[in-house]
């Protein structure tokens, strides 16, 4: 696969990396069946079996973003991207890439409301929200 481009100063992310992030949704699905399967309320060894792909989802998750040229970007922890905007607003930043930095932060934010409303008010299909987000994601940078 010839390397994809992901935003307008010309980062690659390569189809390698691409390949890599096709296995998430797959770790998802995992999560999504084993929380049905539970009824929406896993507890003692079921909740530890749905760690381990929810704990690999997020890692290749970070490894991925990790591989964009965009320092202090992270999508698994909000502090560490959280500091490097700040100290950006607070100095002299590149205004793409503070841009950038705050849209990981609002879909971060949006994604955890809107699981938060999911969870109260339809909490079997909560882990449906990011293996859809996550989907999109693969879809929308297979196509570029």
């Amino acid at each position: 696969m010839a390397p994809r481009e992901s935003g307008s100063d010309g980062e690659q992310w390569t189809g390698r990396v691409h390949r890599v992030l096709v296995l998430v949704p797959f770790a998802q699905a995992l999560v999504l069946v084993g929380w049905l399967g539970t009824g929406g309320h896993p507890d003692g060894t079921a909740q530890i079996l749905l760690l381990v792909p929810s704990a690999f989802a997020m890692g290749v998750q970070s490894a991925g973003v990790n591989t964009l040229p965009l320092a202090g970007a992270a999508t698994t922890y909000l502090t560490g991207t959280l500091t490097a905007l700040t100290t950006e607003l607070a100095t002299s930043g590149v205004p793409s890439t503070m841009r950038r930095r705050f849209a990981v932060l609002a879909a971060a934010l949006a994604g955890a409301g809107l699981d938060a409303v999911l969870l109260t008010w339809a909490r079997p299909a909560a882990p449906a929200l990011p293996l859809a987000a996550t989907l999109a994601v693969v879809l929308l940078v297979g196509r570029r």
